[in-house]
């Protein structure tokens, strides 16, 4: 009897021993997984264009800038060659070499420092088309837009960038309210004479495989407006 209750008693630290590695094993199992499952969700939290949270924003790069219940407020903006956008009331702000939570946080304070009472303001990534240093240049040519968009005006395309026609859209700030996508004319001079070039920005954007058109220095850009 004396025997067994020994054998018992030996055996019982030897479980609990057991237990506690068998335990620290499933442990380091299970952190190996959540390393991985975080690690592989990282990889992919840019989705297209790789607008994830440490992406840096790049003279090019097209953002979709939106306040709530501002609508007049909601734009398309380039980021220029000074690495700025263009926003209403708030005027150029300096986005380069930011992240978006960096810019949401900037606009958001711009708008509710002397305009709106606690704005909430979304800035996403549209299209990711950041330009090499080596492209900027000092020399600078313009084209205008005109028409129904929010920011009309002279805008400048340096030497070897590249501007189409929906992002000089973005550029001057979108369209307005009673804009037309589909009535857009671009004049350009060829050969000493003005060429009147009639172009439907609406289905640009649903066909995706078409080229884009590309603006020209001295080119005018004017959006047609909706007719009711």
């Amino acid at each position: 009897m004396m025997s067994s209750l020994a054998s018992k008693s030996a055996w019982r630290p030897r479980m609990v021993v057991g237990l506690f590695v068998f335990c620290l094993a499933v442990l380091w199992v299970l952190g190996q997984t959540t390393t991985g499952t975080r690690t592989n969700a990282a990889a992919n939290a840019g989705g297209a264009g790789g607008t994830n949270e440490l992406y840096r924003l790049g003279i090019g790069d097209i953002l979709s800038v939106k306040v709530y219940r501002e609508e007049d407020l909601t734009a398309q903006v380039m980021v220029n060659p000074d690495g700025m956008i263009n926003l209403q009331l708030i005027g150029p702000v300096k986005v380069a070499g930011m992240t978006l939570l960096d810019v949401n946080k900037v606009v958001r304070d711009l708008y509710a420092k002397d305009y709106l009472v606690n704005p909430h303001v979304v800035v996403d990534i549209v299209e990711t088309n950041r330009l090499p240093e080596s492209a900027i240049t000092n020399q600078v040519n313009h084209y205008i837009v005109l028409g129904q968009v929010n920011r009309p005006g002279t805008y400048e395309i340096r030497e070897g960038e590249t501007v189409n026609l929906l992002q000089a859209i973005a550029i001057a700030g979108g369209y307005t309210r009673i804009g037309n996508p589909s009535k857009i004319t671009v004049t350009r001079l060829e050969d000493g004479k003005p060429n009147v070039i009639k172009l439907d920005a609406e289905k640009m954007l649903r066909d995706r495989s078409s080229k884009p058109f590309e603006i020209k220095p001295d080119d005018i850009i004017t959006v047609g407006e909706k007719m009711f």
